[in-house]
């Protein structure tokens, strides 16, 4: 099983690769609600989740002088794809958080980085395995594999 995981200290599994996360908008949606100048303006803007639920989330962020920030957010819609959650903000629907790896040079150009003094957590992907004594050399193989392809893909960004 493989798993995303915004936490600071490890909580088992192997980790494959680390990625750093940004709060976007496009320049569309930003013309009609201006840019948000501080963390708690969040509220006012359409918000677009990565996952299942409507219910309100809250978003951490640390700010410039070692402060620590919630903000509750409800979204408005909900998106378990990310790369069509990434053309949802595209197309000037809401504000998202999206995984740097999606967000490349082009796509930086097309989308507005809120708020970038405060940062949100970083998520590593881990993987866990059932199996507690011997691994298998397939499974083995599959992640090694895994950790030297998105080593290199968070290597390019």
């Amino acid at each position: 099983m493989l798993c995303a995981e915004a936490t600071a200290t490890p909580s088992g599994g192997t980790a494959l690769a680390q990625f750093t996360q940004h709060l976007v908008a496009s320049p569309a949606l930003l013309e009609r609600y201006g840019n948000p100048l501080h963390p708690d303006r969040l509220g006012q803007y359409p918000y677009l989740s990565n996952g299942t639920e409507l219910l309100p989330q809250l978003l951490a962020l640390q700010g410039p002088v070692a402060e620590a920030l919630q903000v509750r957010l409800t979204p408005i819609i909900c998106c378990n794809q990310l790369l069509a959650l990434r053309e949802l903000v595209l197309q000037g629907m809401g504000i998202a958080v999206l995984p740097e790896y999606l967000l490349g040079e082009q796509l930086l150009k097309q989308l507005h980085w809120l708020l970038p003094n405060y940062q949100l957590a970083t998520v590593t992907l881990r993987s866990y395995l059932s199996c507690t004594e011997i691994l298998p050399p397939r499974m083995q193989v599959l992640l090694d594999f895994l950790q030297q392809q998105l080593g290199r893909s968070a290597m390019n960004r």
